[in-house]
């Protein structure tokens, strides 16, 4: 009786998964470049941005957020320990 449940429900997750996989959204790059610039723009916030657009919180943030400048802070960080005369 286990393997016929077992055998019953692999199927039916390969079909919620596909159902998924399906009504994913898909954006254009004209719409990824406006939802960026909106969360640049900064007018609304980037949850209220992400609730509009129905867009997970994390991918908006990752866009929107400022380069990361760890490279240029190590790097003056070390003219400041040893100062060049």
């Amino acid at each position: 009786m286990r393997q016929q449940t077992r055998a019953s429900k692999e199927p039916a997750e390969k079909v919620v998964q596909d159902i998924r996989r399906a009504t994913r959204k898909h954006y254009s790059a004209e719409e990824k470049i406006r939802i960026v610039l909106e969360g640049l723009r900064g007018e609304d916030s980037i949850a209220e941005l992400c609730r509009r657009e129905g867009i997970a919180q994390s991918s908006a943030a990752s866009a929107t957020a400022p380069p990361d400048l760890s490279k240029a802070v190590r790097a003056r960080r070390a003219r400041q320990a040893c100062p060049v005369d």
